[in-house]
């Protein structure tokens, strides 16, 4: 009967975590901030992480444009995949706690624009112009995150 008691007890503990796993997976640590987007709360490094990869997300977007300007495609490609899911790669997973399941879904979703981009480019079948287009498309992603999230300090 004590043993009962105790898985039971034990269960219910458990089912506790996943369900704050599940919420904070979902919800991250976020407030709603004076503008009316969600302010992602963050450790300093943690932030400064987040903005580093920004930047050099933007730092590749600008790769981009001066080398499709350039008709230099396989230059193109090459930054294109500088902002991939290699990106990605080595991510604390404490970090992605932290933040909304949308802002991950953004993110992921925009690392592998980047890299379809890059691959398309190499297929050597994409003119500058739908280059271009697809660009555009991921720096609408590269918008809605901006517009809809800012980065705070807990």
């Amino acid at each position: 009967m004590m043993w009962k008691k105790l898985a039971l007890g034990l269960a219910l503990v458990l089912a506790l975590i996943v369900a704050a796993f599940g919420y904070f997976f979902v919800q991250g640590t976020s407030v709603k901030g004076a503008d009316n987007r969600r302010t992602i709360l963050l450790t300093p490094a943690e932030r400064d992480l987040v903005l580093t990869e920004m930047r050099h997300m933007l730092k590749a977007v600008n790769g981009i444009v001066d080398a499709l300007a350039a008709g230099d495609m396989p230059r193109a490609a090459q930054a294109a995949s500088s902002a991939g899911m290699g990106m990605a790669d080595g991510v604390n997973p404490l970090l992605l706690m932290k933040v909304p399941l949308d802002f991950k879904q953004l993110g992921f979703g925009t690392h592998t624009q980047f890299d379809q981009l890059a691959a398309q480019i190499n297929q050597g079948n994409m003119t500058q112009t739908a280059a271009l287009q697809r660009l555009s498309a991921i720096t609408s992603q590269c918008v809605k995150c901006h517009q809809t999230y800012q980065l705070g300090v807990e």
